[in-house]
């Protein structure tokens, strides 16, 4: 019984410490190394792709 008084808090205070570092870690990738976008799903390229399509077509006439 001793021996589940001592263990039981031990091992929430890691839990928690644990889940407070993996958060802590979290936002820091978030603030410091934002993800760098993928530049083939960039909507700007789709744009370029139809202005060029559309040019394509009208020059077509």
């Amino acid at each position: 019984a001793m021996l589940i008084h001592i263990l039981l808090p031990m091992v929430f205070c890691v839990l928690l410490i644990m889940v407070m570092c993996y958060l802590k870690s979290q936002w820091i990738k978030e603030t410091c190394y934002p993800d760098i976008p993928d530049p083939y799903k960039s909507s700007i390229l789709s744009l370029i792709k139809f202005k060029i399509s559309s040019k394509v077509w009208l020059n077509r006439r």
